[in-house]
């Protein structure tokens, strides 16, 4: 299965990490519940920072826009069509959570450093029915494994398909 890469620039990961630290600051200001994942811990914002720079990647490998939203958690995380989820783990797996909508496509997007990877996706339905729902790792979640991922470019082609038809 074939990867697409992006290398992000220091700014953009500073522009991402202002993002992530504006997201957590308004996640705590309306009480959001965090969940019980490994990032949830009070006051911690690497998740929320990863998650604004994965997403950014994300973007640029499929060629799509990115908005920085803080607050808003109404629209999908690249070009309004796919969603993004992230791993620091080279064999992290796509976490699903069962109200993900059905329909919607994630990417998993590994990063290290400011290189990021994106792995592979799934639609949720698609990963719901492949990986058992468990509570092993904090809230109840599928956890899907990288080889059951498909290939991130049939993706890239049915973003690009799908936008010329919305058009």
């Amino acid at each position: 299965m074939s990867t697409i890469s992006v290398t992000l620039t220091e700014y953009e990961m500073a522009m991402c990490e202002r993002v992530g630290r504006d997201r957590n600051a308004s996640a705590r200001a309306y009480r959001r519940d965090p969940g019980l994942g490994p990032t949830s811990q009070a006051g911690n914002v690497s998740g929320d920072v990863r998650g604004a720079q994965c997403e950014y990647a994300c973007a640029i490998g499929l060629n799509l826009f990115w908005r920085p939203s803080v607050g808003s958690i109404a629209s999908r995380d690249a070009g309004d069509l796919v969603q993004v989820r992230s791993t620091v783990l080279p064999h992290g797996r796509l976490i699903i959570k069962p109200g993900d909508d059905d329909n919607d496509g994630f990417v998993l997007v590994l990063q290290q450093g400011r290189d990021h990877t994106l792995l592979g996706w799934l639609l949720a339905s698609d990963a719901k029915a492949l990986a058992p729902l468990t509570s092993d790792y904090g809230d109840p979640a599928h956890f899907v494994s990288q080889r059951d991922l498909r290939d991130v470019h049939e993706l890239k082609r049915w973003v690009h398909h799908f936008a010329l038809e919305r058009a």
